[in-house]
């Protein structure tokens, strides 16, 4: 019975030879990078400041400028003054909530519901402090109550000229 054939012997290893040149010198440590230009409000850097250096421990927090923080001044507030706050000279925001309940039961429902909607989120969001946004809802209470008053008056003369044609309404 014949066996497998032999297998083939691996070629030989060759091994480089040694080479007897210096290894080449490590890079040189980075150079340090300058800080960043103070921004506007801001302390500048202090003079002993360095950036961290590989292989250094970080600075100890005492040694970071500290920042003063300002808030940005928003349009129509006089700078400083906070976004949820009532401006000084602002007119008080006026409550829809009893005339869209009016609206929704005397003239046109649909849209005094959505003026009733709109007038009770303005006063939660007055309650809550956020003026900017309780007047604007306030805003669009006050038009859907006026639309919910322009359909009924609307309706109101155009039955009263359907029946003035028809003879029901006596001159």
């Amino acid at each position: 019975a014949a066996g497998p054939p032999p297998a083939a012997a691996p070629p030989p290893v060759q091994v480089a030879p040694q080479s007897t040149a210096p290894m080449p010198a490590a890079p040189p440590p980075p150079t340090p990078v300058a800080p960043p230009p103070p921004v506007a409000g801001q302390a500048p850097p202090a003079a002993d400041y360095a950036p961290p250096v590989a292989g250094q421990a970080p600075p100890v927090a005492s040694s970071y400028p500290q920042a003063t923080y300002q808030p940005p001044s928003q349009v129509g507030y006089p700078a400083g003054q906070a976004l949820h706050q009532a401006p000084v000279d602002a007119a008080p925001i006026p409550n829809y909530l009893p005339w869209a309940i009016i609206a929704t039961l005397l003239c046109c429902m649909p849209a005094g519901v959505v003026g009733i909607i709109y007038a009770s989120k303005a006063n939660a969001l007055k309650t809550a402090g956020n003026y900017v946004e309780a007047r604007h809802k306030a805003d669009i209470a006050r038009n859907w109550l006026l639309a919910s008053v322009g359909v009924a008056l609307m309706a109101f003369v155009l039955v009263f000229f359907a029946n003035l044609a028809d003879g029901a309404v006596p001159m």
